[in-house]
């Protein structure tokens, strides 16, 4: 299946890493752009970059790991996708041990309409959390889940409204669920779902692919 971007639409990558692994980790998200008019997709890179930064400050990351960029892909009229990016690394200065890297915090992408095709997830690297985060059943501790929330309702706000930080690019977005074409199904696919919230799961979850040795 694949998730065509429809025209004034994006697909974010927020891209991680952790030391000594030169593999980088993904954070993945639609958009919607608000602005009129064609935006400079670097400049729309570094704002979803500083959107996710004000939120998930650098004391809040532990120091293996770091926030490196954000990439964006754009849709325009015929299928096409425009690319842009930006590029700082943003260390974290937390001093606590993170779990395993294929731990993940899960994040449900919250919708006013029902049906399967109109929720979604992504996995956040555990580089918000350390060992003493997480309970002998696999769950958040309740501080931890709390804080987890805080930072996901200021990533949505600062998506739609970044005036609150200093020295970045405006955002104006809209966060959106992409729909994929299904197989042998000719476009245009289902168009985009808006997000209403980001919710943190209380389970843990894991993902193998991120296994590090």
């Amino acid at each position: 299946m694949s998730t065509p971007i429809p025209d004034g639409f994006y697909r974010v990558k927020i891209r991680f890493r952790l030391t000594s692994d030169p593999e980088e980790m993904i954070v993945t998200l639609g958009l919607r752009d608000n602005e009129p008019g064609d935006r400079d997709l670097d400049l729309a890179a570094e704002a979803v970059y500083g959107a996710w930064l004000g939120a998930f400050e650098a004391d809040k990351c532990v120091s293996s790991y770091a926030l490196v960029g954000c990439d964006v892909y754009r849709g325009v009229d015929g299928g096409d996708t425009e690319q842009g990016t930006w590029n700082e690394i943003t260390q974290g200065t937390d001093t606590g041990a993170p779990p395993p890297s294929n731990c993940a915090i899960l994040i449900k992408k919250n919708t006013a309409k029902s049906g399967r095709k109109n929720t979604g997830r992504f996995f956040v690297p555990p580089a918000y959390i350390n060992e003493g985060s997480i309970t002998p059943t696999g769950h958040l501790a309740t501080e931890n889940l709390i804080a987890l929330q805080s930072y996901c309702n200021n990533f949505w706000g600062n998506l739609n409204d970044n005036t609150n930080i200093s020295n970045q690019p405006p955002t104006s977005f809209t966060p959106v669920i992409l729909h994929s074409l299904k197989k042998d199904q000719p476009p245009p696919a289902a168009p985009p779902t808006d997000i209403s919230s980001f919710s943190v799961e209380p389970m843990i979850a894991t993902q193998r692919r991120r296994m590090r040795h």
